[in-house]
């Protein structure tokens, strides 16, 4: 018996690290265990999502699982979002809604119905930490615009405009 994680087993525990990136999305879906959380968009949230990332891809890769298909794509899966830390997009994008970290917060907000007493703490829960997502991710920018990482006019225009009509 191997104590090597099957394909499935990895791609479990990548559908849990993409949920922690996009913990709205993973309520929205029905994935349990998000739904009280918004995304850590600090640098630290983003190391280690990277870094369960990458453990999880060199397991992928090194694995002996006959399943290849499944393997093929937590592999690919597990490189779009090291892809995604490594651009530190967090840092820059100021985009239409489905793509940017705050204005993407707002857009998927009001599409969840929490049902029943604990997704109503949950909610209350996500809700009560949004002042502290947004001041982290006002210091990614900044961080971001001091090593020039900018954003297009355009992106912040949208962005702009979005919040506005919010």
């Amino acid at each position: 018996m191997s104590d090597e994680p099957t394909a499935g087993e990895l791609a479990d525990e990548l559908l849990d690290v993409l949920a922690t990136e996009m913990p709205l999305m993973a309520t929205f879906d029905n994935i349990p265990g998000h739904d009280h959380e918004l995304r850590d968009v600090s640098e630290a949230g983003d190391v280690r999502l990277r870094e369960r990332a990458v453990r999880i891809a060199g397991l992928a890769a090194r694995s002996t699982d006959p399943d290849r298909i499944t393997l093929g794509v937590v592999a690919h899966h597990t490189e779009s979002l090291l892809t995604r830390l490594d651009a530190r997009a967090s840092e820059f994008t100021l985009a239409d809604p489905m793509v940017a970290e705050g204005v993407g917060v707002l857009s998927w907000l009001p599409q969840l119905a929490p049902s029943g007493e604990q997704a109503e703490e949950d909610h209350l829960t996500r809700l009560a930490a949004f002042p502290d997502f947004f001041a982290v991710l006002a210091d990614r920018h900044r961080a971001g615009i001091e090593a020039g990482r900018t954003p297009v006019e355009r992106a912040v225009r949208n962005a702009v405009e979005y919040v506005d009509r919010f």
